[in-house]
Order: structure tokens, then C-alpha cells, then sequence
């Protein structure tokens, strides 16, 4: 279920809530006369709690409303299972940014995803969320997904053990609530390096327990690969990494270093796109 379609399920929940305190509130009221012969009884019949009960919690507006909130659980349900035989023969292209957000590089980013209608994941470092948190905040404010990449992106530290890996998790996670609202939550996770190596397999069964989803990758614009790549060699790195993929989830980042992502991102964009991609960001629940 999409965040919109949880969105309008709460919604509906609270409407009905209203109306069914109303209704209680309506049937107590005039239950009241009902009480009061029986003050000074002993006790109320089965047979009398039944008709209370009936009363009050079997109207036929709270019978309907039941009925109508499960049909749209159903509709919900049938909607998403026909996306996802849509989706059997799409091709879907998820931009991934690491290491921001950025002073400079992020919103430059920013500007061209919001001029081609493109979304986008950021994995963010607490530290540099905590540096920029406006920039993070119109990342979040444009429709973006957000997931976590550590607060330091110190291999030494957070892979010296499972307990400082998750600190740096909650300390991000903090922060993100901080800057973002306490109602904000993501469970995306991308590991420094990537979720590569046995050596990581412990790290990621904590991780999974406490409810992170890890994403690796399977193509990228090599901008790690090097200093000041060129243009062309990160679109033509794009281009031989996506081959012909379905789904692809592409590694880039969005640091200053890395301007020339910046530039190349246009053309990384007509390309997946001139080749019938659809671009989606990935859920951050």
C-alpha cells in the first residue's frame, strides 16, 4: 500500500471513528431512561444486554460503514495487485543519490528532478543532514524518498561492531525527526560500500530485525570511480551498467566533489527515459 493509499485509509478510519462516537454517544443518551428502571434492580438480564448491545453496537450505519471500510481494503488490495501485473512489463529506473544532502550539488539536483517530474531516493550521512537540514527538508518536501547510509560513513567505526552500526542508525533517525517532524519514518537502509561481503551478513540480519530494509544496487554512473570523471564516461558507464534491465537502481551521489553527476544527470535522465523507463523512488515504508 502506497504512503497516499495509507494516507486516505487513515482518513477513512478517523471519519468513521466520528461518526461511530456520535452514534454511540446518540444510543447512550437514549439508553439513559432505559438504565434507570433498572437502579434499583439487582441486576440486567442477558436477554435485556442483548437488546442494548444491539441497540448500539448493530445499528445499520455502523453495519455499512464496517461493510464499506472492508470493500475499500479490497479495492486497495485489487489495485495493488494489478500494479504489480502492470509492472511485469515495465521497465522502472530508481535514481539513487548516497552522502548528502549537499550545499551545492543537492539542490542543483533538486532542480533538475523537479524540471523533468523525476523522483528520487536519497540515502543520507547524519552528519551532513545535520549540516544542510534545509536542503534535507526540500528533498523531503518534493516528494522524495529518504533512507539511512550511517551518520559517518566511517568504515572503521560502524563496522567495528553490530551495536555502533545501529547507533549510528538511531542517531540518524533522530536527527531525521528533529529537522523533519516526529511523524516522519523511513525504513530504507543502503550500507556504506553496500550490503556486500559475508562479513556484513550479521549487520544485516540486525538491521532487518529492527525493521530496516537494505537496497544495494545493480547499475551506477561510476562517479565513485574516480576524481572529476567526465560527462561522457558517466553516461557511458550509466549506459553499460543498465544494459537491458528491467529494474534498475542506480548508484550516484550528490556531493560537492561531485559535480559532474550534477551535469550528466540530464542526459542520464534522457537516456532511461528515451529507452521507456519509468522512474519511481523507493518506498520509505
Amino acid at each position: 500500500m502506497s504512503r497516499g493509499e495509507k494516507e486516505k485509509m487513515k482518513r477513512m478510519r478517523k471519519r468513521i471513528g466520528i461518526v461511530v462516537l456520535i452514534i454511540l454517544a446518540f444510543g447512550i443518551f437514549n439508553l439513559i431512561p432505559s438504565f434507570s428502571k433498572y437502579s434499583n434492580s439487582a441486576a440486567i438480564t442477558a436477554n435485556e444486554m442483548e437488546l442494548i448491545d444491539g441497540m448500539i453496537f448493530k445499528s445499520p450505519v455502523i453495519k455499512r460503514l464496517e461493510i464499506d471500510l472492508d470493500n475499500r481494503a479490497k479495492e486497495i488490495e485489487a489495485e495493488k495487485q494489478r500494479q504489480l501485473e502492470l509492472d511485469k512489463n515495465k521497465k522502472i529506473a530508481y535514481l539513487t543519490f548516497d552522502d548528502g544532502p549537499s550545499l551545492k550539488s543537492t539542490p542543483k539536483i533538486l532542480d533538475i528532478l523537479k524540471e523533468n517530474d523525476v523522483p528520487a531516493t536519497f540515502f543520507v550521512l547524519g552528519s551532513m543532514a545535520e549540516r544542510n537540514p534545509e536542503t534535507l527538508k526540500r528533498v523531503h518536501e518534493e516528494g522524495h524518498s529518504i533512507g539511512h547510509h550511517s551518520y559517518s560513513h566511517n568504515y572503521n567505526y560502524i563496522y567495528g561492531n553490530p551495536n555502533n552500526f545501529m547507533a549510528e542508525l538511531k542517531k540518524t533517525d533522530d536527527l531525521f525527526k528533529r529537522i523533519l517532524g516526529e511523524d516522519f519514518n523511513t525504513n530504507l537502509l543502503r550500507f556504506p560500500g553496500g550490503q556486500f561481503g559475508a562479513k556484513k551478513n550479521e549487520y544485516a540480519r540486525i538491521a532487518k530485525k529492527e525493521g530496516y530494509i537494505s537496497h544495494n544496487w545493480n547499475a551506477l554512473n561510476g562517479d565513485s570511480e574516480g576524481h572529476n570523471m567526465s560527462t561522457n564516461f558517466l553516461l557511458n558507464r550509466l549506459k553499460s551498467t543498465v544494459g537491458n534491465q528491467k529494474e534498475v537502481v542506480i548508484l550516484m551521489h550528490d556531493t560537492d566533489a561531485k559535480a559532474t553527476t550534477v551535469k550528466s544527470l540530464q542526459s542520464s535522465i534522457d537516456f532511461l527515459r528515451n529507452n521507456g523507463y519509468e522512474f519511481r523512488r523507493l518506498p520509505e515504508n
